[in-house]
């Protein structure tokens, strides 16, 4: 009976010693590297304008337009876990400079329609969304070339656009997150800022792909701004964004490309940058670096060299 007893009580502690291993190992949330954008004043309008995709989904959109003619037209893509109305400054200011500018909700995010297990199984539909998208500006603007552009992970699925033999006159890159093994990133910045439990992170590595267990440290006042905003992310929602094909991908971009970059990103060697735009085959292409900037804040920074850059073109 004793013996029984004390196998119990070693089996209890041991239970135990695992259970709290696992909590104490658990991502806890802290003050975020980044500083906040200001959130705008439509950013929880409901009445915006849609577009449908090839199977019909309602897909949202904010459209920028200057007063006069347009005289370039920007399709701009979010990054995952946020949505076009955190890039409403953006557009604003570049419709100021003469740009007409559309940011397009990806289907599942904003107050767009569509089911992310769709995009985890056929990641193509992305593409036909921006094909999508490209039309309904196009059809606006007849007269006009369109560049395509994107932030964070969304210039991944520029990437990917441009890689499928889609024309584009430019491409414009903001803090692009391409893939995992571009040259500039700062591996420290980012298990700091996407953090995920290791137990956990090894299981959705082995195969459970769609399991949100990496938490974004968005700062804390963008989250009380906005119940669309979404903070854990799964390996399927990054790796959608990234080209099939990387390095074929970095060989086919041969139109003009702008890269944006904050000097202050902590995500982010600012003076590695340069090497990653050596693996683009666009023999036209320009490394904006923005003093006082971070990954976020690059965003309400990138206007004046982005429409200085499409006035050249």
């Amino acid at each position: 009976m004793k013996k029984k007893w004390i196998g119990d009580m070693l089996f209890l502690l041991v239970v135990g010693v695992l259970i709290g291993g696992w909590l104490y190992l658990y991502p806890r949330p802290g003050e975020s590297q980044l500083s906040p954008l200001q959130a705008p004043e439509d950013l929880e309008a409901e009445d915006l304008p849609s577009y449908a995709s090839f199977e019909g989904l309602k897909l949202a959109y904010r459209r920028y337009e200057p007063r006069r003619d347009a005289e370039h037209v920007l399709v701009f893509l979010h990054d995952t876990l946020l949505h076009g109305g955190w890039y409403a400054s953006l557009g604003r200011e570049l419709a100021q400079e003469g740009i007409a500018v559309y940011l397009p909700d990806r289907r599942g995010w904003g107050r767009s329609a569509g089911d992310h297990r769709q995009v985890a199984e056929d990641t193509s539909v992305l593409i036909e969304d921006i094909t999508a998208m490209i039309a309904v500006a196009q059809s606006r603007y007849p007269q006009r070339q369109i560049y395509l552009g994107g932030h964070g992970r969304g210039a991944g699925l520029v990437m990917q656009y441009v890689a499928s033999q889609r024309p584009v006159a430019g491409v414009v890159l903001v803090s692009p997150l391409i893939s995992d093994d571009q040259p500039n990133l700062r591996p420290e910045g980012w298990q700091e800022f996407a953090r995920a439990h290791p137990g956990e992170a090894f299981l959705a590595r082995s195969g459970l792909d769609r399991w949100r267990v990496w938490h974004y440290g968005w700062p804390e006042a963008m989250l009380e701004a906005d119940p669309l905003i979404e903070t854990d992310i799964s390996l399927s929602f990054m790796q959608e964004t990234v080209p099939g094909d990387v390095a074929g991908a970095y060989r086919a971009l041969t139109v003009p490309l702008l890269c944006v970059q904050g000097q202050n990103d902590p995500l982010f060697y600012s003076d590695k940058t340069n090497d990653v735009l050596a693996l683009f085959a666009a023999t036209d292409r320009q490394l904006e670096t923005l003093p006082g900037a971070d990954y976020l804040t690059v965003i309400e920074s990138a206007a004046s060299p982005i429409a200085h850059w499409l006035e050249g073109r």
